[in-house]
């Protein structure tokens, strides 16, 4: 792994660095961070001198920005101010991942702990770690000497957040860390299994074998699992039906008002739990300068830029595994055909610490988790596991140990060039698109996704089977590859340059370059730039020519010349792109308001009475999501009640962004758009709001008690600032109370729309002549203490639109009217 020294800039920082030496050395007692820029330590040393050291820089809206001579050092830097903001959702995380969750918390937390101890998370963690980069080992070594020694300092009962005090905060060590991060790798493939691997177990032989397998199969239930399995497989595939989903943009020379590239990064994740993401700058002189967010508990940043490249990443729309059926050996269960053979199952049996929560006595529990060669057994419902027939699963992440080295390399790449080699040489980003703009005048789209590598053949052979209906059909649908496990056509495929067997390799991954711009809404690798359409891939990438979502439609629309938001010169400025990013813009109201209200005045006084009132209040209405727009809540309401079938024309891919369009016919007497308008109006009136109330008086975030107003709105509507509601299935900590909703379908309550999910780490960046130049809001802001000021600031921000200016050189974070400075070691 080779690690290019920086440009010029570098050489700049290097200097302000000497200078903070000079006035931190000597200095070694410990205190609080002060308000001043005279560094102070934080933590004790030894007689011979610290092992780590690095000075904490906090800027406006209390982001850190971490300077260190060497990696450990900086890993100690940013552990320690992690550890100062959020340590409860990784001290959680951190027990999990050691199977240790019902332990403290009870039976409920079994499947997770059983599961990744079955796995041996902790110890393929161990191994991936100990074959790192030193350099690397130094940074997550170094992360964790800073994390302890905040806890340390304070103490479990002097954390600030919802675990203070909590028997299962301890000290945490590199390889609880490596864990964690194998355990990011398995979100949109293994984590979607759990409770079905958890219950797998082999029925009894002897059981009535006389109905088939397939007459057995409930297919309700087995499309109500995928539903449920897939709410991970939507929300890593951006469906409109679920929360999880992002926006990424990059502008080229040839759409920019100077020539220069931007970059628009917009995540779409929680506001709550292990998956936010916690805002910083990591520089060592002469190694690494690199501005942006991690999720927590990551040493480097996944979304953000230095001097030479910007990025950012949207979840794929590919498979990150393939399920297998399996034919089982008549009269042994745990065995099954494979080809001309048959093939042993192997198990494993563990034993796992449960809290009785009643007693409170902590007892040994084993369980046997069941494999097949592919991966765990599953007892899928509907399915099940029969005398007949299994469900097995193979994970194309198992083995992915390169997710942080590939993102030291891309937080250290100094061109383009660079940034795609870090791609091609680590291919370890396990479930995300990457969008990249860079200095000297690139832009770049690439879904580099660990995806199973099929044979053309078995390719050919699937999509038969697909055509033909039955279970193969039902289970695309919700975006999972089914194939037959029994016949060896369907193994993956070994390639050269793959990061790991059976993987594809990336020269055939999809990827694009172009001048003018590229984006990526968790639609497939299809449609990066409406020009250019890209086909040939392998199906697991995601499908080809197919309907993209409204919300894709509506980031095609807004980077487009013609009703695109760059103005009348088609050109962008930063202002302009960040404007858009937050615009607010709604893509099915644009294209069918007018429709609906000419379906109002055809029907006349045969409308129902609630339809009608519905067409007044968005006959007024300005067709955003803004605080002000009044009439969104019942647009949201009435495209909630019908989804895609409000469409009245079909998909052509040759108008990708065009098709569908039109409103739904009526049906005889029956016209499903005023019936729809109509039962948003009555479910609007049951939660007792006005049709007309801004959607800043019902959206909101409830930031420890206080309501702040937020803009924005759903997938579903084409809105590309999405914000929704969401639960938090990631740590311990109480989720948001999200209220009762006044009727199906719908999140609004009788509080309004309250928010929990969506717009995180949002960026707007321009590469220009004298460096980059960024805007940037953490909508949730840096800590995960709500009693912090620093817990709704830029919640408050990010309700006004109140853009932060980005402060990556040195002399604007010495600028900084709020800098607060300080050394630890340690």
């Amino acid at each position: 792994m080779t690690h290019k020294p920086g440009s010029k800039r570098l050489i700049a920082v290097a200097a302000a660095f000497a200078l903070l030496a000079t006035a931190c050395s000597g200095s070694d007692s410990a205190s609080e961070p002060t308000t001043t820029t005279t560094a102070t330590t934080v933590a004790t040393t030894t007689t011979t001198g610290p092992r780590y050291r690095a000075t904490i820089r906090r800027t406006e809206n209390n982001v850190p920005h971490i300077l260190a001579d060497d990696m450990g050092g900086l890993g100690f830097g940013y552990g320690y101010a992690f550890g100062e903001d959020d340590l409860c959702s990784l001290a959680d995380v951190i027990v999990q991942v050691n199977s240790e969750r019902a332990k403290y918390h009870g039976p409920s937390e079994l499947p997770t702990d059983v599961v990744y101890k079955a796995i041996d998370l902790m110890g393929r963690a161990r191994a991936g770690f100990d074959a790192l980069d030193p350099d690397l080992q130094d940074l997550i070594r170094g992360y964790a000497a800073g994390y302890n020694a905040y806890l340390e300092k304070v103490g479990p009962d002097g954390v600030s957040g919802w675990c203070k005090g909590a028997p299962w905060v301890r000290p945490i060590d590199e390889y609880d860390l490596a864990a964690y991060y194998k355990s990011l790798t398995l979100r949109a493939s293994l984590d979607q299994f759990i409770d079905m691997v958890y219950q797998a177990a082999p029925p009894d032989a002897g059981a009535d074998t006389n109905a088939s397998a397939s007459a057995n199969t409930d297919i309700g239930a087995m499309e109500s699992a995928l539903v449920a399995a897939s709410g991970g497989f939507d929300r890593m595939a951006g469906a409109d039906a679920a929360p999880l989903a992002s926006n990424a943009w990059a502008v080229g020379p040839d759409r920019t008002l100077d020539g220069t590239t931007m970059l628009m990064g917009n995540p779409h994740f929680p506001w709550q739990g292990a998956l936010r993401f916690y805002e910083v700058q990591l520089t060592v002189p002469g190694r690494i300068n690199v501005y942006g967010a991690s999720l927590l508990g990551v040493p480097v940043v996944n979304i953000g830029f230095n001097d030479a490249v910007a990025w950012s990443h949207t979840v794929s729309a590919g498979n990150r595994f393939t399920a297998y059926t399996l034919d089982l050996v008549p009269g042994d269960p745990t065995s099954y055909v494979y080809g001309d053979e048959t093939r042993k199952m192997t198990s494993r049996t563990v034993d796992v610490e449960v809290l009785d929560p009643e007693t409170g006595v902590v007892s040994t529990e084993q369980h046997t988790i069941w494999f097949s060669q592919y991966g765990p057994v599953l007892d899928f419902p509907g399915i099940g596991w029969t005398t007949e027939r299994a469900l097995t699963v193979r994970d194309a992440n198992a083995d992915n140990d390169a997710i942080i080295p590939q993102f030291l390399d891309m937080n250290t790449a100094g061109s383009m060039d660079e940034f795609i080699d870090a791609h091609r040489r680590n291919q370890g980003l396990p479930w995300v698109n990457t969008i990249a703009a860079s200095a000297d005048g690139r832009i770049w789209y690439a879904d580099t996704s660990a995806t199973p590598n099929l044979s053309a053949e078995a390719l050919v052979a699937w999509q038969a089977k697909v055509d033909a209906g039955g279970l193969e059909k039902l289970a695309l649908a919700r975006h999972v590859i089914l194939l037959d496990g029994s016949d060896p056509l369907y193994e993956w495929v070994d390639e050269p340059g793959a990061r790991d067997p059976g993987l594809v390799p990336f020269d055939k991954m999809p990827q694009l370059e172009r001048r003018d711009f590229l984006f990526n809404a968790n639609n497939s690798y299809w449609i990066a730039n409406p020009a250019e359409p890209l086909t040939g891939y392998s199906p697991l990438h995601g499908l080809a020519e197919t309907r993209l979502s409204p919300r894709a439609r509506m980031n095609a629309t807004q980077l487009g010349v013609e009703n695109g938001d760059s103005g009348a010169d088609g050109l962008y400025t930063l202002d302009e792109l960040a404007a858009s990013a937050l615009g607010d813009r709604v893509f099915t109201a644009e294209l069918l308001v007018d429709e609906v209200l000419a379906r109002c005045e055809q029907a006349g006084d045969a409308a129902p009475p609630s339809a009608t009132a519905g067409c007044l209040v968005l006959s007024r209405w300005d067709r955003h999501v803004n605080l002000d727009s009044r009439g969104a809540v019942v647009w949201r309401e009435f495209i909630s009640r019908l989804g895609n079938d409000v469409w009245g024309s079909s998909f052509d891919p040759s108008d990708p962004i065009g098709t569908p369009s039109g409103l739904a016919a009526a049906v005889g007497g029956d016209d499903p758009i005023l019936t729809a308008l109509g039962t948003a109006v009555d479910i609007v009136r049951t939660a007792g709001f006005a049709l007309d109330a801004p959607l800043g008086e019902v959206q909101f975030a409830d930031r420890n008690g206080e309501r702040i107003p937020i803009h924005g709105g759903t997938g579903a509507e084409g809105v590309t600032n999405i914000v929704v509601g969401g639960s938090n299935n990631t740590t311990t900590e109480p989720g948001i109370d999200l209220g009762k909703p006044v009727a199906e379908d719908t999140d609004l309550t009788p509080d309004g729309y309250s928010v929990a999910y969506g717009t995180s780490f949002i960026y707007a960046l321009e590469f220009t002549a004298d460096g980059p130049v960024a805007k940037a809001l953490l909508t949730y802001g840096e800590t995960g203490d709500p009693t912090s000021p620093y817990f709704s600031d830029q919640t408050k921000r990010f309700s006004n639109k109140d853009w932060r200016t980005v402060e990556f050189t040195e002399a604007a974070i010495a600028d900084d009217q709020s800098l607060k400075t300080y050394e630890v070691t340690g």
